[in-house]
């Protein structure tokens, strides 16, 4: 995403869509605006790298629940390599 970054495209989807699904930000950099992501109600986690997958299971399980359903639990996407 040139002259983009993580914060300006979810931005961008809460403007599309006011009711957007959560997101949860992976970043390979610092954030310069905090407060602005802390202000962004569909964000729910920011996830710097490098992280094991193993915290990005907990933040899955912590922001999508198991009764919401998910592409996880529906076996669309695996975290085994």
């Amino acid at each position: 995403m040139p002259h983009h970054n993580g914060l300006d495209l979810i931005r961008k989807v809460g403007e599309l869509k006011p009711v957007a699904p959560p997101c949860l930000l992976i970043t390979g950099h610092a954030l310069e605006d905090e407060e602005e992501a802390d202000q962004m109600a569909h964000l729910k986690a920011i996830l710097p790298k490098p992280f094991r997958w193993q915290q990005l299971a907990v933040l899955i399980e912590k922001h999508w629940p198991a009764d919401a359903g998910s592409p996880l639990r529906d076996g669309a996407v695996s975290l085994h390599r």
